[in-house]
């Protein structure tokens, strides 16, 4: 009530320096009808200014003049900056200096793949960088897996193939899983940095009905997916849910969507230590980064091609060298390759590449890529392929190799 008497008061005192005729009928009336449109009009602070006018020119009196309704509209302006609810990114910022670990579920949604699916994640922070995670542990659905141990400083990835119907795991060195959202300060302010068409909406959670701030903007991309919206509590200025859309409209299941965030949870026993799968194919990434980064000649020099265009590349190169029956060439584009590679395809040798189908883990620090062909032997039949790619930069430039196939040389 006192904030309606301040602005009682200072509209009294600005009707009354009017110079207008019958000044005094004039505020018996409007007044009241005033204050009733402007105590009505408060709460909807995100309506449009023609809506705020349309409150007041409805209200019983009409016999507002001219310089009282501006002058309702104005004190209208001032006394709603004073009561909007206000939201600063540095505060956030601060906020966020206080977590030490993080729980997220939510959901994962990929149209073109028609999987939907539930997502975890647990992140702490790095001791080296609080701003980042160090020990991360991502799983999707049920087969996905990702887990990086800052104690062994490597990274476990684990996952389906659905060609093959092989489990593969993936082993780097570093850290190159973190937490998509690990809530930093310095991630947000990045965040910000990137975005476009940054804006901020106030409006109480559906739920829980806390006050909060909707930030939504085109930023930093997962996966193709660059439109974001961030739900961040009032009372404690963190975020509390953020997804990311492929469409600007933000319509229907997003990309991603991360909800359930528990702040400095208590973390279980065991949850960054990697259990291998039970009849898992293990890639050691490492070993053939390591061999074309010290051994010169082997592989295919790929300079200015993308990591795409490399793949196919030496993909096409050692399927002709196959089919020619060139095992020196093959040899050098499959380093890692034990025995004799013309034992792997003897009995119904390969004749054509009929064709790329798939190519997967494209640009993924944490695994090789995944390049699956189609292959005519000598029958006629056809059978798939699915070819592992490594493509490093060395000292004598940017070089890609077959490090191996998931799964069987060839199956159906």
């Amino acid at each position: 009530m006192t904030d309606r008497r301040d602005v009682k008061r200072m509209v009294e005192t600005y009707l009354g320096s009017l110079a207008t005729p019958a000044g005094d009928r004039v505020d018996e009336k409007v007044l009241p009808a005033a204050l009733t449109a402007m105590h009505k009009a408060k709460p909807q602070m995100a309506l449009a200014s023609h809506s705020i006018w349309r409150t007041i020119m409805t209200s019983k009196t009409s016999k507002l003049t001219a310089a009282a309704v501006v002058a309702v509209v104005v004190l209208f302006a001032v006394f709603g900056s004073l009561t909007r609810p206000a939201w600063a990114i540095e505060q956030t910022i601060e906020a966020l200096k206080n977590v030490k670990a993080i729980h997220i579920a939510g959901r994962v949604h990929y149209p073109d793949r028609q999987i939907d699916a539930a997502i975890d994640i647990w992140a702490a922070a790095s001791s080296s960088d609080p701003s980042l995670s160090g020990d991360f542990f991502y799983r999707e659905g049920e087969d996905h897996v990702c887990v990086a141990s800052e104690k062994e400083n490597l990274t476990y990835v684990s996952g389906r193939c659905e060609g093959p119907n092989t489990t593969v795991v993936y082993i780097t060195e570093g850290l190159n899983r973190r937490g998509p959202i690990f809530p930093s300060g310095d991630m947000l302010e990045e965040f910000k940095k990137a975005a476009q068409h940054w804006q901020e909406e106030y409006r109480p959670d559906p739920a829980t009905e806390r006050p909060c701030v909707y930030v939504t903007f085109a930023g930093p991309a997962v996966n193709g997916a660059r439109y974001w919206s961030i739900q961040i509590d009032l009372d404690s200025k963190l975020p509390v849910r953020a997804a990311v859309w492929f469409e600007e409209a933000r319509q229907g299941p997003a990309h991603f969507e991360y909800s359930g965030v528990t702040y400095n949870p208590t973390l279980p026993a065991g949850l960054f230590e990697f259990s291998m799968p039970a009849g898992a194919q293990v890639v050691d990434c490492r070993k053939i980064r390591k061999l074309l980064a010290e051994t010169p000649g082997l592989g295919l020099p790929v300079d200015g091609l993308s990591c795409q265009d490399a793949c196919k590349k030496v993909v096409q190169a050692y399927w002709q060298a196959v089919i020619a029956t060139d095992w020196a060439t093959a040899r050098k584009l499959r380093p890692l390759a034990s025995g004799e590679l013309s034992t792997l395809y003897a009995g119904n040798p390969p004749v054509e590449l009929v064709g790329i189908s798939r190519m997967n883990h494209l640009e993924d620090p944490g695994t090789l890529a995944e390049v699956t062909l189609v292959i005519k032997l000598t029958d006629g039949t056809t059978r798939n392929s699915v070819l592992n790619v490594g493509v490093s930069d060395t000292t004598d430039g940017r070089v890609a190799a077959i490090a191996g196939t998931v799964g069987p040389e060839l199956y159906r």
